[in-house]
């Protein structure tokens, strides 16, 4: 692992892509995280209502998915390419002790995980009550579940401790989740672009090099935004301009200045 220039700060006119299902699960749960965190303080019906949602989605992601075996296996394959990568000149020892030293961290937090606490949290009946609620279109009016009433009525500092409480079962997928995007956004290979007449077709320089996230810096001065297809291997990059949203987006004939980065591990 070499030293890299910081990675491209995230801000607004800067648009990431996944290619995969497993970077894609990864960055859901990234925002996943980020919501529940970010109202986790509960102060308010609504702040309450949103941290909620997101404890839902992570109680159906870690159903629907073996989470804890795809983070392992993920984990897995990047020690291999640690030990491949570690005999090489430009590698950096103290980078390269970081990196495994938190890669080892999250094997052991994610292997001393207790699984029947978040079971727990599946079998509690108030939130299963709300949770059946938001399924269906009506979402959960107070009126229909007077036991969320009476919680929203206590103490904000009451729900959020008990929530903060809920939360604290997902923290190993968090911080693992945390590393391993880390690790792949500061695995880059930086490039200036321009896409002409709107498009940009890209190709990787082989087959071993594969990119599992693309990140788009658009100049300021394009009014666009891009419209990405394609795999890992070779993608293309589509801006278009969206004067107003209801209206058809068109495709930019003129050529765009843009930088990317290939990140990937």
């Amino acid at each position: 692992m070499t030293e890299k220039n910081p990675i491209i700060p995230f801000t607004d006119n800067m648009y990431e892509h996944p290619f995969g299902e497993r970077i894609k699960l990864l960055m859901r749960l990234e925002i996943i995280f980020k919501q529940a965190i970010g109202h986790q303080k509960a102060r308010d019906q609504y702040e309450t209502q949103m941290c909620l949602n997101a404890l839902f989605a992570l109680l159906n992601l870690t159903n629907r998915y073996e989470l804890r075996l795809v983070m392992l296996k993920e984990l897995e394959r990047i020690h291999r390419m640690l030990l491949q990568i570690k005999t090489l000149d430009d590698v950096s020892e103290s980078r390269f002790a970081e990196t495994l030293d938190q890669l080892n961290h999250c094997k052991k937090i994610l292997h001393g995980l207790n699984s029947k606490h978040i079971d727990r949290l599946r079998n509690i009946e108030f939130l299963n009550t709300i949770k059946l609620r938001n399924i269906h279109e009506t979402g959960s009016y107070l009126f229909e579940i007077p036991e969320l009433r009476y919680w929203l009525l206590q103490r904000p500092e009451h729900r959020s401790g008990q929530i903060k409480q809920w939360l604290e079962d997902f923290t190993p997928f968090k911080e693992t989740t945390d590393f391993l995007l880390h690790l792949i956004r500061d695995n880059a290979n930086a490039e200036e672009g321009v896409a002409k007449n709107g498009v940009y077709i890209k190709t990787m320089a082989s087959k071993t090099n594969v990119c599992q996230l693309l990140r788009i810096k658009i100049d300021e001065r394009h009014n666009v935004y891009p419209s990405i297809s394609g795999d890992g291997y070779r993608f293309v990059i589509r801006f278009m301009h969206q004067k107003q949203v209801d209206i058809r987006a068109k495709q930019a004939v003129e050529d765009v200045h843009f930088s990317f980065e290939t990140c990937g591990f």
